[in-house]
């Protein structure tokens, strides 16, 4: 967590302060020239080993961030114990909705598997949660990996007996910090931990849910027992969880402090006010929900009409469309810096995951430039209605689908389909229109945008006098900006360089140092002078990862 003081002002490492985390930055407030990335990160970190919290380094070239001169004090004060609050409810809550969900999968999964016509649902909806598990145990595997085994079986406990999400509520709210060794926050675990429930159990599951309903013959409800309603039930709580889940990653990333203060033109749509922004969750959770529904039941309506080949065959002219534009618009690339063969199998994979998450539930911080773009996240949107409709119209057009298997009808058959969707998608661009409507007015342009990665990560260079903040394009994918700007930044280099070694600014660290590519250095002196020793086991351990065996050789032949 940051340290904050009690002055209101974040601490630095080392003396002075860099300014306040009020999360009312707009770009009058702060001297930066270009708007950020998600996946920018704040200014460097370190962790104070006496109290084990992350404090921000300040630096001569960091931007000076002024408190915004419209907030108080104690007004000040008590929006940060407001929104701590806030925080709270939202992670617990969470957590609970997530554990909720894992337990109705687990009893309808057994329910399924106690009727012999619905046990192709309990296999799905166990492939569903055991596959939620696997991947969270990865995650939990590479971020504990240099832990004692204890620790290491310990935190394997915590994912397989299905409590996860709530350690991790607990531990962000009670602002504990990431132990020595680990690869990440615990607040950016979390968010994987997230998008992994979502996209592999959340999403899947309402999908099994709801298609178990209306088409395996789950009765609805009605019934004086109360296990009649458990699949309604379920599959509320499985569409509830989705959109919660949706909501909070926006919320958590756009009304953190520092992704404000940093990203001025694209974090801060949330508005600080309570009301309004409890009204923004609130239509940003009934997009989320409204969305999945429509998409869900565009699905089922599709593979009742023409099975899994109608609807392989939907989704997968929409993703192909998606990628058809990325790549006519040279924006195929990740920005990570994975090349080869294997960076462009993992952009891919990268951009389906972005997609995906983006059709099913509406995350709005995959809105970025560097995600799936803010004019296509918006007609996504429109394009989720006009195939739901379609969809709904042709179904009632041919009298239904073709019922079950045995030629019994299904509730698919007795409702009435044109009228749901059209009451789903009615609710999905009410929600949306109303939130972009109570949104800080300056970033409903960012729900529009059509500028790509490569533009972002140029203009940030360009725009930009703070080294610091020029640096990070040496982070990212050469191929996003070596060919336009390469010679720009080469010269860049000659000149800071040599001040960089000479001064030694706090952030100019050894991983910092590995990242100056050698081509970009002339010198032989300054390139030894450069790559110290632990720079150089730096850079050999990066080369022994099958990430470098695999790209390098490619890398070579595309910049050339």
């Amino acid at each position: 967590m940051v340290n904050i003081a009690k002055n209101n002002k974040i601490l630095p490492s080392s003396g002075g302060t860099i300014g306040s985390p009020a999360p009312t930055f707009r770009e009058h407030d702060i001297e930066l020239g270009s708007d950020s990335s998600l996946s920018d990160s704040p200014p460097d970190t370190s962790t104070d080993s006496a109290s084990g919290e992350v404090c921000i380094k300040q630096q001569q070239s960091l931007p000076r961030i002024r408190k915004p001169a419209r907030l108080s004090r104690s007004s000040f004060s008590s929006f940060m114990l407001e929104r701590k609050k806030l925080a709270k409810v939202e992670l617990y809550g969470t957590a609970a909705l997530s554990m909720a969900d894992m337990a109705t999968d687990l009893y309808m999964m057994r329910r399924y598997g106690s009727q012999e016509e619905s046990g192709d649902f309990a296999w799905a909806t166990g492939i569903c949660v055991l596959t939620s598990l696997l991947l969270q145990a990865l995650v939990v595997f590479a971020q504990n990996r240099k832990q004692p085994l204890l620790k290491q079986v310990m935190e394997q406990a915590i994912v397989w007996s299905c409590v996860k999400p709530g350690i991790d509520a607990y531990r962000v709210v009670t602002e504990k910090s990431a132990e020595e060794g680990q690869i990440s926050s615990l607040l950016g675990e979390m968010t994987v931990i997230k998008a992994i429930e979502l996209f592999s159990e959340s999403i899947p599951g309402t999908c099994v849910q709801m298609f178990a309903l209306l088409l395996g013959g789950q009765p609805l409800s009605g019934s004086t027992n109360d296990s009649s309603a458990m699949p309604l039930i379920s599959l509320s709580c499985s569409i509830l969880t989705s959109a919660v889940i949706s909501t909070s990653i926006s919320y958590e990333y756009d009304f953190d402090p520092k992704n404000r203060a940093w990203s001025p033109n694209f974090y801060g749509y949330m508005p600080n006010g309570l009301r309004r922004r409890i009204a923004c969750l609130l239509l940003l959770l009934f997009t989320s929900a409204f969305n999945l529904s429509v998409r869900a039941f565009t699905t089922l309506i599709f593979f009742s009409m023409g099975g899994a080949k109608l609807v392989c065959l939907v989704l997968g002219a929409e993703i192909l469309l998606y990628l058809g534009v990325k790549a006519l618009r040279k924006d195929m690339a990740y920005h990570i810096q994975v090349y080869g063969l294997f960076g462009m199998f993992m952009s891919v994979m990268f951009r389906l995951i972005a997609k995906i998450i983006t059709d099913w539930t509406a995350v709005a911080h995959f809105r970025h430039p560097t995600d799936v773009g803010g004019a296509y996240w918006s007609f996504t949107l429109f394009l989720n209605v006009m195939l739901g409709l379609v969809a709904a119209l042709i179904f009632d057009a041919t009298a239904g689908g073709e019922g079950t298997d045995d030629g019994q009808r299904t509730y698919l058959d007795d409702i009435d389909v044109l009228s749901v969707m059209t009451a789903l998608c009615f609710g999905l661009s009410t929600s949306f229109l109303l939130f972009l409507m109570f949104i800080e007015k300056k970033y409903v342009a960012t729900f529009v945008s059509t500028k790509t990665s490569s533009a972002h990560i140029i203009s940030k260079f360009l725009e930009n006098d703070s080294d610091q903040l020029k640096f990070k394009i040496l982070q990212r994918n050469e191929l996003k900006w070596r060919a336009a700007i390469g010679p720009q930044v080469k010269t860049w280099i000659a000149e800071r360089l040599p001040k960089w070694l000479d001064e030694k600014p706090e952030w100019f660290t050894n991983h910092k140092r590995s990242c100056v590519p050698d081509w970009a250095v002339d010198d032989p002196k300054l390139l030894v002078k450069l790559r110290t020793k632990k720079v150089k086991d730096i850079l050999s351990e990066r080369r022994k990862s099958v990430v470098a065996a695999l790209g390098g050789a490619a890398t070579g032949k595309l910049l050339k």
